[in-house]
């Protein structure tokens, strides 16, 4: 068994790293994710726990640390108001959930610009591999996003043209849900958008431009990523999906309310 926080180069070339975010207490999913990325290069990143975000203030101080986020946006108080934090459920253990899943795509956006290999994928720990070959996507000069593994709800599956093998996406015909497998052409741009939504007051549920000097406010990463970044830059997806969702469960504790189809 491969030992996590390591690299691993196994007689192949290295075009591309996989960042694989993993809660530390699923050792499941992380034996099941490194026994299909035997002699594939990745790198595990400890996932933000929402529970201990939650119950611990040193730990909190600790995560504020770790990605230079002022603790206060960590607090209660903070998440509790709407002007900075968008989520339609009121519970507060669930927002830490989900601000949990937001901080642990910015840690692997961190690792993954500070690392500053090319094209790095990250990827969610319930991952399935379809594709054997994901590695070698080509991924046009343009993008910004690639989603490997996306998924449309029923409304929207009909719009799409799955006869393409890699395609623009355009979010005015319909735009894809999932963060578990994307590649980033430049981390540290994505990674700073999202950093800029921890600001005070009212600001902007979409972004303008890729500045990151718009107040965006905080939800999901995945709606994140779907409000702000698909509609103001070059994004792509692959079809069929490459990596699949293992299931539509989430340690996040959050239930699709639809369908989804391939």
């Amino acid at each position: 068994m491969t030992v996590a926080s390591s690299f691993f180069f196994k007689n192949i070339d290295i075009n591309y790293m996989i960042y694989v975010i993993n809660l530390k207490h699923r050792t499941d999913r992380l034996i099941s994710i490194q026994s299909q990325l035997i002699d594939k290069p990745y790198k595990i990143i400890e996932a933000v726990d929402g529970v201990k975000l939650l119950e611990d203030a040193d730990y909190r101080d600790k995560v504020s640390k770790d990605l230079d986020i002022p603790v206060t946006y960590l607090e209660q108080e903070w998440l509790n108001s709407k002007s900075n934090f968008a989520n339609l459920s009121n519970r507060i253990s669930y927002k830490y959930k989900v601000i949990s899943c937001f901080l642990s795509h910015l840690k692997a956006l961190k690792v993954a610009y500070t690392d500053a290999l090319p094209n790095p994928l990250i990827m969610e720990d319930d991952a399935v591999i379809e594709d054997e070959d994901f590695l070698n996507t080509e991924l046009p000069d343009d993008y910004q996003i690639c989603n490997i593994g996306p998924y449309f709800n029923n409304k929207e599956d009909h719009l799409i043209d799955h006869s393409l093998p890699i395609q623009r996406i355009d979010v005015k015909v319909a735009t894809p849900w999932c963060l578990h497998a994307y590649f980033v052409k430049n981390p540290k741009l994505i990674h700073d958008m999202m950093k800029s939504g921890f600001r005070d007051g009212k600001g902007k549920r979409k972004a303008k431009s890729l500045t990151a000097e718009h107040k965006i406010i905080l939800g999901s990463a995945d709606a994140w990523i779907k409000n702000n970044i698909y509609p103001n830059c070059p994004c792509y997806m692959t079809l069929p999906v490459k990596l699949s969702q293992g299931s539509f469960s989430s340690d996040i504790g959050h239930k699709m309310n639809y369908k989804l189809k391939m």
